[in-house]
């Protein structure tokens, strides 16, 4: 549907966990906003300090994690 499209910034798609509230990171669209929507990943840490977790003397505690629950959380505290 069109709608979701021109009505809103960012639209997610679950698969039968609608009672749970995350922008689902395979499936989120984000409407080409540089100076707003394009920055919220900023306000993730997991994100932002990507560079220093990735870095050569954290290389001992290098670790996958999910970013979805810290950029939902970013996403859902900015107005």
């Amino acid at each position: 549907d069109t709608d979701e499209w021109n009505d809103y910034d960012i639209v997610t798609y679950g698969f039968g966990d609608q009672d749970k509230l995350y922008l689902r990171g395979q499936f989120t669209f984000h409407k080409n906003d540089p100076k707003v929507i394009n920055q919220l990943w900023r306000h993730c840490k997991y994100l932002s300090e990507m560079d220093i977790r990735y870095s050569e003397k954290n290389a001992s505690e290098r670790k996958f994690e999910s970013a979805e629950g810290c950029y939902s959380q970013a996403v859902i505290m900015r107005k």
